[in-house]
């Protein structure tokens, strides 16, 4: 038999909600859940609540997740349409903490096997009271055809309507209104089924439009609306796909798609659609593609009247004209379009493709971050390396940050020039001087013979910066764990705010604990002074918390203290510490637990 996935009690609060999680713990320790079982990959039970019939409880599996949920609660929240209430909970905790408690089922066809005919006609007889259309899939033949009258399109508006309006305002309310969505959006895939595309891209109209007209109003967080519209894009673009003749029903549907793409793009990107949606392309007839053209022009001239600068959207639509009209416009053209809405990625690639390698320079030289590394990859693909790192290397001396510097050493380093990425690895410590970066110098330093020169030169540079953590680091990552401490008790101020560490202070701490680890065994004394003074800033930054943490390292201290057989020492220190903060209940409270 498959083994169930293993839930945690982060997932179970996660799948079911908070206020339904802390009710089926609550169901939990009331003994609610009656009855439990297990039938192959579904976990079944009776679950007690506020009616004297207990409800029936159901959650199957497969290898990775929760496949589908039932509970005759009919609970008013679902997840992708899987019900998650406090019975659900119950079930999911019970199996968590006791899965011994669960009976081993057959499974459903085992169990028929066994019944009597006589067992089996009234079971049947009892489904169909229950459920009349099981009779009647039965009893009735199938209709002679499929009329096809277009559906109501008012009716499906009103059930988006309805289900916002319904909603909650809980951050959780998307995930119930999307489990209504999809119920609507599963009428469309019934529809495309039968091949009557105008009502299935009618009914994916309707949802994603009136979709996009709360979306603002919610957080979707997780997405859970956001999915809802991409099926019914993707769900569009299988109606177009399927539809070449209508031609009055595609154009309808490429305005609606284009309506979510706009949507995106206006609003900062989503991921309703992709950058540039497949269905403008693939499935598009050129008049289509042009008329869709025309559609962007419409959205750049909307954005240039109402004087939105925004490079992102102006990218975005430049994007998608330029991929749509790349057969119709002349190089001159296309180049134009592609600078006036700053669609530099695409302008670089027909320069390259033309061979006007400077031009194409001097265009991708106006472009920084992340973006810049694409364009040199570009470069790299056209085999224009000596071109791209000209620029890059111009890029690298300029910057603030490493992006230009990180791309050239891996550049340089695919090509075994080591020289070079090591020129580029120096210029990234001095911008980012971490022990990760000065390892990188020298691994590549070593291998070129120069790692003594190399090292005096990155410690002259951390010394003139002050950069005490990363020397320590550096120490401890050569096994010299006493100048490590030399470095820390040089850099630590005297007095009575001895216990904190003035400099490079975000991380120091982390490092001086980390040298304290390292040498518990060669200098247990400065070990101790060094978690002596983390525990005295954990005290003083207040909170339970911290104490807690103050305690687990003050647990570490009377350790080391027997270990050294200086009990005296130990007790005198923890009476001094209790003294010393004796106002500080909470903190006597921590000190209590932990045995001090």
């Amino acid at each position: 038999m498959k083994s169930i996935l293993a839930l945690t009690e982060h997932d179970i609060r996660r799948f079911v909600g908070k206020q339904n999680f802390s009710k089926g713990q609550q169901s939990v320790r009331n003994g609610a859940i009656v009855g439990p079982v297990r039938q192959g990959m579904i976990l079944k039970a009776y679950c007690y609540g506020s009616l004297p019939e207990p409800y029936r409880v159901q959650v199957a599996f497969d290898d990775t997740s929760i496949t589908t949920t039932l509970c005759s609660c009919s609970g008013d929240t679902s997840i992708d349409g899987k019900c998650a209430c406090e019975h659900v909970a119950a079930l999911l905790l019970t199996w968590h903490m006791r899965p011994g408690a669960f009976t081993q089922m057959d499974d459903i066809d085992t169990i028929l096997e066994r019944q009597s005919k006589a067992q089996l006609l009234t079971l049947i007889k009892q489904l169909f009271q229950k459920q009349p259309e099981v009779e009647w899939q039965l009893t009735m033949p199938p209709p002679p055809g499929h009329k096809r009258v277009p559906v109501d399109t008012d009716e499906y508006r009103r059930q988006v309507d309805a289900a916002f309006q319904h909603a909650s305002r809980e951050w959780d309310a998307v995930y119930g209104i999307s489990s209504d969505l999809s119920t609507i959006t599963a009428t469309a895939v019934h529809f495309a089924q039968q091949r009557n595309y105008a009502n299935s891209a009618a009914i994916y109209e309707v949802v994603a439009r009136e979709t996009l007209s709360y979306y603002s109003s919610y957080h979707d967080e997780d997405g859970a609306l956001g999915r809802i519209v991409q099926e019914c894009v993707e769900g569009l673009g299988a109606c177009l796909e399927n539809e070449p003749d209508d031609e009055l029903l595609r154009k309808q549907i490429l305005t609606a798609i284009f309506e979510v793409y706009r949507f995106d793009v206006d609003h900062g990107g989503f991921g309703l659609t992709k950058d540039i949606p497949s269905e403008f392309l693939q499935s598009t007839t050129p008049e289509e593609k042009h008329q869709i053209a025309q559609w962007v022009h419409a959205a750049l001239a909307e954005l240039q009247q109402n004087k939105q600068e925004s490079e992102w959207r102006w990218q975005h639509y430049g994007s998608l004209l330029l991929a749509l009209e790349a057969d119709r416009l002349s190089d001159e053209e296309f180049l134009r379009i592609g600078r006036e809405t700053k669609s530099v990625q695409e302008v670089v690639a027909r320069l390259l493709e033309l061979s006007r390698v400077d031009e194409a320079v001097q265009d991708a030289s106006q472009v920084d971050g992340w973006q810049v590394v694409k364009l040199a990859d570009l470069f790299v693909q056209y085999g224009q390396d000596v071109a791209i790192e000209r620029m890059m290397y111009e890029k690298a001396q300029q910057e603030r940050h490493t992006i230009a510097a990180e791309w050239l050493k891996n550049h340089h380093l695919a090509k075994n020039h080591l020289a070079a990425a090591l020129e580029m690895a120096e210029l990234i410590f001095r911008k980012r001087p971490w022990l990760a970066e000065y390892q990188k110098i020298r691994e590549l330093a070593i291998q070129l013979g120069t790692w003594e020169a190399a090292r005096q030169a990155t410690h002259t540079f951390l010394k003139t910066m002050h950069n005490t953590s990363t020397l320590v680091e550096i120490a401890l990552d050569e096994g010299d764990s006493e100048q490590a401490l030399h470095l820390l008790e040089a850099a630590r101020p005297h007095g009575h705010e001895g216990y904190q560490w003035k400099y490079d202070y975000a991380r120091t701490p982390d490092v001086a604990l980390k040298a304290a680890e390292r040498t518990e065994e060669a200098y247990p004394h400065a070990s101790i002074d060094l978690y002596q003074q983390h525990v005295e800033h954990l005290i003083t930054e207040r909170g339970r918390g911290n104490y807690q943490v103050a305690c687990r390292y003050l647990v570490k201290i009377r350790s080391l203290y027997e270990k050294l057989d200086e009990p005296e020492q130990r007790t005198n220190y923890i009476a001094s510490l209790r003294k010393l903060h004796s106002r500080l209940s909470t903190l006597k409270e921590e000190l209590a637990v932990a045995g001090l």
